[in-house]
């Protein structure tokens, strides 16, 4: 998916990584996306919370000015 990916989908996006472990960190904005976000990601690979920015490099940052529709299934 990538990141423009995960901004398309979520109408903005955070993305940072720990050079020294290779961890990377994703994130999005609001309390809505988070919970959704969260319940797409946890299928797919192990999940931590934060409310902070990790102490990582900011690598990708994106946020729309309209927040996108949500796609059903």
């Amino acid at each position: 998916m990538g990141e423009a990916g995960l901004s398309s989908i979520f109408g903005g996006a955070v993305v940072f990584k720990n050079d020294a472990t290779g961890e990377l960190f994703l994130g999005v904005w609001g309390a809505r996306n988070a919970s959704r976000f969260r319940r797409l990601i946890r299928t797919n690979m192990q999940t931590i919370n934060f409310k902070d920015p990790p102490s990582a490099r900011l690598v990708f940052w994106q946020a729309e000015e309209v927040r996108p529709r949500s796609v059903r299934k």
